[in-house]
Protein backbone atom coordinates (compact mmCIF):
# COMPACT_ATOMS: atom_id res chain seq x y z
CA UNK A 1 0.00 0.00 0.00
CA UNK A 2 1.43 2.96 -1.28
CA UNK A 3 2.02 6.03 2.09
CA UNK A 4 0.11 9.32 1.95
CA UNK A 5 1.99 11.62 2.95
CA UNK A 6 0.59 14.83 4.62
CA UNK A 7 2.53 17.18 2.77
CA UNK A 8 0.29 20.60 3.88
CA UNK A 9 -1.04 18.85 7.62
CA UNK A 10 0.72 20.72 10.13
CA UNK A 11 1.86 17.94 13.45
CA UNK A 12 2.80 15.05 11.00
CA UNK A 13 6.39 14.27 10.61
CA UNK A 14 6.82 14.43 6.56
CA UNK A 15 5.23 18.04 7.17
CA UNK A 16 7.89 18.95 9.79
CA UNK A 17 10.76 17.80 8.37
CA UNK A 18 9.83 19.23 5.03
CA UNK A 19 9.01 22.22 6.84
CA UNK A 20 12.70 22.10 8.38
CA UNK A 21 14.72 21.35 5.01
CA UNK A 22 12.76 24.44 3.33
CA UNK A 23 13.54 26.88 5.72
CA UNK A 24 16.69 26.36 7.46
CA UNK A 25 19.59 28.06 5.89
CA UNK A 26 21.74 25.59 4.61
CA UNK A 27 23.79 24.69 1.11
CA UNK A 28 22.02 22.86 -1.71
CA UNK A 29 23.79 19.94 -0.64
CA UNK A 30 23.13 19.62 2.80
CA UNK A 31 19.33 20.54 1.82
CA UNK A 32 19.60 16.90 -0.63
CA UNK A 33 21.59 15.23 2.27
CA UNK A 34 18.02 16.42 4.18
CA UNK A 35 15.66 15.15 1.83
CA UNK A 36 17.20 11.77 1.85
CA UNK A 37 17.49 11.74 5.46
CA UNK A 38 13.88 12.18 5.39
CA UNK A 39 13.08 9.20 2.63
CA UNK A 40 14.60 6.99 4.98
CA UNK A 41 12.90 8.00 8.37
CA UNK A 42 9.63 8.28 6.66
CA UNK A 43 10.06 4.40 5.58
CA UNK A 44 10.80 3.80 9.42
CA UNK A 45 8.48 6.08 11.69
CA UNK A 46 5.85 6.29 8.91
CA UNK A 47 4.09 9.84 8.24
CA UNK A 48 2.74 9.48 11.95
CA UNK A 49 1.87 12.29 14.68
CA UNK A 50 4.77 13.99 15.67
CA UNK A 51 3.34 12.79 19.21
CA UNK A 52 4.76 9.34 18.52
CA UNK A 53 8.29 10.10 17.82
CA UNK A 54 9.13 9.48 20.96
CA UNK A 55 12.72 8.65 23.14
CA UNK A 56 10.85 4.93 23.17
CA UNK A 57 10.96 5.09 19.26
CA UNK A 58 13.70 7.04 18.58
CA UNK A 59 15.50 4.25 20.74
CA UNK A 60 13.81 0.79 18.91
CA UNK A 61 14.51 3.01 15.18
CA UNK A 62 18.44 3.13 16.24
CA UNK A 63 18.60 -0.59 17.12
CA UNK A 64 16.51 -1.85 14.49
CA UNK A 65 18.96 0.55 12.08
CA UNK A 66 22.04 -1.20 13.81
CA UNK A 67 20.87 -4.66 13.43
CA UNK A 68 20.54 -4.44 10.00
CA UNK A 69 23.90 -3.67 9.74
CA UNK A 70 23.79 0.57 9.10
CA UNK A 71 26.66 2.43 10.33
CA UNK A 72 25.92 4.51 13.81
CA UNK A 73 27.74 7.44 11.86
CA UNK A 74 24.46 7.25 9.11
CA UNK A 75 21.97 6.76 11.78
CA UNK A 76 23.31 9.57 13.86
CA UNK A 77 23.17 11.36 10.92
CA UNK A 78 19.72 10.79 9.98
CA UNK A 79 18.62 11.60 13.37
CA UNK A 80 20.33 14.99 13.42
CA UNK A 81 17.52 15.93 10.68
CA UNK A 82 14.76 14.84 12.94
CA UNK A 83 16.06 16.53 16.18
CA UNK A 84 16.22 19.99 14.03
CA UNK A 85 12.18 19.17 12.64
CA UNK A 86 11.47 18.20 15.85
CA UNK A 87 12.91 21.66 17.61
CA UNK A 88 11.60 23.23 14.71
CA UNK A 89 7.79 22.00 15.52
CA UNK A 90 8.17 23.07 19.32
CA UNK A 91 9.44 26.94 18.19
CA UNK A 92 6.20 26.72 15.58
CA UNK A 93 3.64 25.59 18.55
CA UNK A 94 3.24 22.03 17.08
CA UNK A 95 4.81 20.32 19.86
CA UNK A 96 4.70 21.52 23.89
CA UNK A 97 7.88 20.65 24.67
CA UNK A 98 11.69 20.95 23.70
CA UNK A 99 13.25 18.19 22.42
CA UNK A 100 15.39 17.37 25.93
CA UNK A 101 15.80 13.42 25.82
CA UNK A 102 17.43 12.75 22.79
CA UNK A 103 19.67 8.97 23.11
CA UNK A 104 23.28 8.78 22.47
CA UNK A 105 24.65 6.69 20.08
CA UNK A 106 28.13 5.84 20.61
CA UNK A 107 30.59 6.00 17.42
CA UNK A 108 31.33 2.81 15.49
CA UNK A 109 35.10 3.99 15.21
CA UNK A 110 37.56 3.58 17.93
CA UNK A 111 39.86 6.78 18.28
CA UNK A 112 43.41 5.39 16.53
CA UNK A 113 41.92 1.55 15.83
CA UNK A 114 39.16 1.72 12.93
CA UNK A 115 41.93 2.85 10.42
CA UNK A 116 44.62 0.66 8.49
CA UNK A 117 48.20 1.78 7.03
CA UNK A 118 49.43 0.72 4.23
CA UNK A 119 51.00 -2.16 5.05
CA UNK A 120 47.81 -3.84 7.31
CA UNK A 121 46.05 -3.30 4.23
CA UNK A 122 48.59 -5.18 2.14
CA UNK A 123 48.43 -7.98 4.81
CA UNK A 124 44.50 -7.41 5.50
CA UNK A 125 43.43 -7.96 2.04
CA UNK A 126 44.79 -11.57 1.85
CA UNK A 127 42.74 -12.83 4.50
CA UNK A 128 39.50 -12.15 2.15
CA UNK A 129 37.91 -14.69 -0.08
CA UNK A 130 39.06 -13.84 -3.61
CA UNK A 131 35.35 -11.94 -4.95
CA UNK A 132 35.99 -9.87 -0.75
CA UNK A 133 38.88 -8.43 -1.49
CA UNK A 134 38.51 -6.88 -4.23
CA UNK A 135 35.74 -4.41 -2.51
CA UNK A 136 38.56 -4.33 0.04
CA UNK A 137 40.68 -2.90 -2.49
CA UNK A 138 38.40 -0.80 -3.96
CA UNK A 139 37.45 1.00 -0.90
CA UNK A 140 40.97 1.41 0.45
CA UNK A 141 42.21 3.07 -2.75
CA UNK A 142 39.74 5.25 -3.84
CA UNK A 143 37.78 6.06 -0.83
CA UNK A 144 33.94 5.54 -1.77
CA UNK A 145 31.21 4.71 -0.09
CA UNK A 146 30.31 0.67 0.08
CA UNK A 147 26.93 1.76 -1.55
CA UNK A 148 28.88 2.91 -4.68
CA UNK A 149 31.76 0.44 -4.49
CA UNK A 150 28.53 -2.30 -5.12
CA UNK A 151 27.79 -0.17 -8.29
CA UNK A 152 31.18 0.20 -9.37
CA UNK A 153 31.47 -1.41 -13.18
CA UNK A 154 33.85 -1.97 -15.23
CA UNK A 155 33.23 1.01 -17.68
CA UNK A 156 34.07 2.67 -15.08
CA UNK A 157 37.35 2.15 -15.09
CA UNK A 158 39.33 3.02 -18.41
CA UNK A 159 43.17 1.40 -18.23
CA UNK A 160 43.72 2.94 -21.70
CA UNK A 161 43.94 6.68 -20.29
CA UNK A 162 44.84 5.02 -16.91
CA UNK A 163 41.77 6.59 -15.10
CA UNK A 164 38.76 5.59 -12.63
CA UNK A 165 35.47 7.42 -12.20
CA UNK A 166 34.51 8.71 -8.64
CA UNK A 167 31.08 8.40 -7.28
CA UNK A 168 29.58 9.91 -4.38
CA UNK A 169 26.10 9.71 -4.67
CA UNK A 170 25.64 10.74 -1.05
CA UNK A 171 26.87 14.10 -1.74
CA UNK A 172 25.48 14.39 -5.08
CA UNK A 173 28.70 14.89 -6.32
CA UNK A 174 29.42 15.07 -10.02
CA UNK A 175 31.12 11.43 -11.27
CA UNK A 176 34.51 11.83 -12.05
CA UNK A 177 37.50 10.83 -14.05
CA UNK A 178 40.87 10.89 -11.58
CA UNK A 179 44.14 8.74 -12.19
CA UNK A 180 44.68 5.29 -11.17
CA UNK A 181 47.38 4.62 -8.52
CA UNK A 182 50.29 2.20 -10.26
CA UNK A 183 49.24 -0.55 -7.47
CA UNK A 184 45.28 -0.38 -7.89
CA UNK A 185 45.58 -0.55 -11.36
CA UNK A 186 47.45 -3.75 -11.53
CA UNK A 187 45.19 -5.42 -8.95
CA UNK A 188 42.47 -4.12 -11.03
CA UNK A 189 44.03 -5.56 -14.24
CA UNK A 190 44.31 -8.94 -12.50
CA UNK A 191 40.91 -9.18 -11.11
CA UNK A 192 39.71 -8.21 -14.80
CA UNK A 193 41.55 -11.30 -16.49
CA UNK A 194 40.85 -13.90 -13.73
CA UNK A 195 36.96 -12.97 -13.46
CA UNK A 196 36.67 -12.68 -17.46
CA UNK A 197 35.35 -8.70 -16.74
CA UNK A 198 35.07 -7.36 -20.55
CA UNK A 199 31.46 -6.14 -20.32
CA UNK A 200 30.91 -2.46 -19.82
CA UNK A 201 28.21 -3.17 -17.66
CA UNK A 202 29.65 -6.31 -15.87
CA UNK A 203 30.14 -5.18 -11.74
CA UNK A 204 33.52 -5.14 -10.29
CA UNK A 205 32.67 -6.50 -7.14
CA UNK A 206 29.80 -8.39 -7.29
CA UNK A 207 30.73 -10.64 -3.95
CA UNK A 208 30.79 -7.29 -2.16
CA UNK A 209 28.45 -7.94 1.09
CA UNK A 210 25.07 -5.38 1.42
CA UNK A 211 26.02 -5.45 5.41
CA UNK A 212 29.36 -5.99 5.59
CA UNK A 213 30.44 -4.51 9.31
CA UNK A 214 30.25 -7.40 11.21
CA UNK A 215 31.76 -10.24 8.59
CA UNK A 216 34.77 -7.62 8.39
CA UNK A 217 34.85 -7.64 11.50
CA UNK A 218 34.97 -11.18 12.07
CA UNK A 219 38.16 -11.52 9.07
CA UNK A 220 40.09 -8.73 11.16
CA UNK A 221 40.01 -10.99 13.87
CA UNK A 222 41.22 -13.97 12.60
CA UNK A 223 43.86 -12.01 10.65
CA UNK A 224 45.15 -10.37 14.54
CA UNK A 225 44.48 -6.67 12.84
CA UNK A 226 42.53 -3.94 14.08
CA UNK A 227 39.00 -4.40 13.32
CA UNK A 228 38.30 -1.79 10.33
CA UNK A 229 34.75 -1.00 8.60
CA UNK A 230 33.90 0.63 5.41
CA UNK A 231 34.11 4.28 6.57
CA UNK A 232 37.52 3.32 8.44
CA UNK A 233 39.18 2.26 4.72
CA UNK A 234 37.81 5.33 3.60
CA UNK A 235 39.77 6.90 6.41
CA UNK A 236 42.72 5.20 5.61
CA UNK A 237 42.64 6.11 1.81
CA UNK A 238 42.79 9.73 2.88
CA UNK A 239 45.72 8.83 5.58
CA UNK A 240 47.42 7.46 3.40
CA UNK A 241 47.14 10.21 0.83
CA UNK A 242 48.41 12.40 3.52
CA UNK A 243 51.26 10.24 4.07
CA UNK A 244 52.40 10.52 0.50
CA UNK A 245 51.87 13.80 -0.34
CA UNK A 246 52.30 15.38 2.99
CA UNK A 247 54.97 13.64 4.54
CA UNK A 248 56.67 11.86 1.70
CA UNK A 249 56.78 14.48 -0.97
CA UNK A 250 56.10 17.54 1.47
CA UNK A 251 53.33 18.78 -0.61
CA UNK A 252 51.13 21.71 1.37
CA UNK A 253 48.63 20.40 3.99
CA UNK A 254 45.45 22.51 2.34
CA UNK A 255 46.40 21.88 -1.18
CA UNK A 256 46.34 18.05 -0.01
CA UNK A 257 43.47 18.32 1.38
CA UNK A 258 41.44 20.29 -1.52
CA UNK A 259 42.86 17.75 -3.67
CA UNK A 260 41.08 14.52 -1.27
CA UNK A 261 37.61 16.61 -1.34
CA UNK A 262 37.79 15.92 -4.62
CA UNK A 263 39.01 12.22 -4.62
CA UNK A 264 36.30 11.80 -2.50
CA UNK A 265 33.69 13.93 -3.54
CA UNK A 266 32.80 16.69 -1.55
CA UNK A 267 31.13 19.45 -2.31
CA UNK A 268 30.38 22.70 -1.17
CA UNK A 269 33.69 25.28 -0.22
CA UNK A 270 36.77 23.68 -1.77
CA UNK A 271 38.38 24.67 0.92
CA UNK A 272 37.69 21.92 3.01
CA UNK A 273 41.18 21.29 4.89
CA UNK A 274 40.00 21.34 8.61
CA UNK A 275 36.82 18.90 7.30
CA UNK A 276 39.07 16.52 5.85
CA UNK A 277 41.55 16.34 9.08
CA UNK A 278 39.19 16.36 11.57
CA UNK A 279 36.55 13.41 10.01
CA UNK A 280 39.01 11.30 7.73
CA UNK A 281 42.92 11.93 8.17
CA UNK A 282 44.44 9.84 10.99
CA UNK A 283 48.02 9.99 11.68
CA UNK A 284 49.88 7.16 9.99
CA UNK A 285 53.29 5.39 11.81
CA UNK A 286 55.31 6.56 8.54
CA UNK A 287 54.06 9.98 8.64
CA UNK A 288 54.65 10.57 12.15
CA UNK A 289 58.30 9.62 11.49
CA UNK A 290 58.48 12.23 8.40
CA UNK A 291 57.10 14.83 10.69
CA UNK A 292 59.02 14.62 13.59
CA UNK A 293 62.32 16.27 14.14
CA UNK A 294 63.85 14.14 16.35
Amino acid sequence: MQLELSLDKEGTLYEALTWTIDHRECSDATKAQHRDHRRWLIEWFGDVALALVTFAKVTEYISSENARGIMRATVKKRLVTLRMALEDAYRRGLIPHTVDWWPDIESDSRPGEDIWTYDQYRQGRLAFEPGQRIGVDILFWTGMHDSDVRRWRRSDVDLARNVWRRYNTKSKADPTWLPLPEEFRRILEDHFVAEGLSSPALKIAPLWWSSPIKPMGRVCHRAGLPRITQLGLRRSCVSYIFELAVGKQGKNPDETAEFVALWLGHKGDPKTSAIIRRHYMRWTPNRMLSASPY
